[in-house]
């Protein structure tokens, strides 16, 4: 007969292997979005020094992250620690959460995104978004559609890293900062700017203060 000792052993061996049989890892956008419908139910929008921990969250077979914050009312999360990588759109990705006051995405891999149409707009609430640290910045370097990505971020003062980004292949980009109006510093010139319709995308800097709008802007 087994002793207690050896009953408690046996099912913790179990528990071990089968620890992450119920850890989330949805496949797809619409999984994703449902997760993270539920935390928001389970655990609320979370605050500045108390935020809603995802980074539990397996993302590393998503492509497409369109959509999946979007509505949401988050106030504080923690996605830092997301493996992105298979990322290829991130379209209205946290469009219209209005809650949420910053976000740190400085550790994604972004280098096989195309589209971030929309990814930010309408966060009306949020102040910085977190873009790049000491050692990592995003790459851009396929990015081909970034309009009205930060579009009415209406109390938006800080996005460290996007100074960095590389837009060789960028061709969209209307709208881009669009009614930004308490961004007072946006420091673009280093871009390297190669296709026309860049130069000239409509009301990219609409309703911005002057100060950011870099000396290649044709408008």
């Amino acid at each position: 007969m087994k002793t207690l000792t050896q009953h408690i052993e046996e099912k913790l061996k179990v528990n071990k292997n089968y620890q992450n049989i119920y850890a989330d890892a949805p496949s797809c956008n619409y999984d994703l979005r449902q997760i993270l419908e539920n935390r928001f139910t389970k655990f609320g929008g979370g605050t500045k020094n108390n935020p809603v921990n995802l980074n539990d969250i397996d993302v590393s077979d998503i492509v497409d992250f369109s959509h999946v914050f979007k509505y949401i009312d988050f106030n504080y999360i923690d996605v830092s620690e997301w493996n992105t990588s298979q990322a290829v759109q991130m379209d209205e990705m946290f469009s219209h959460c209005r809650e949420l006051q910053e976000l740190d995405l400085s550790n994604w891999n972004v280098e096989n995104v195309k589209s971030m149409k929309e990814m930010f707009k309408s966060c009306t609430n949020i102040y910085e978004i977190i873009l790049k640290t000491n050692k990592h910045k995003w790459n851009t370097a396929i990015l081909n559609d970034a309009s009205n990505m930060f579009d009415s971020c209406h109390k938006l003062r800080s996005i460290p890293g996007i100074e960095d980004f590389d837009v060789t292949n960028l061709k969209t980009a209307n709208g881009m900062f669009k009614h930004c109006i308490k961004l007072t510093y946006l420091n673009l010139d280093a871009w390297q700017i190669k296709y026309d319709n860049v130069k000239t995308a409509p009301e990219m800097f609409d309703a911005c203060y002057t100060s950011i709008i870099p000396v290649w802007y044709e408008g």
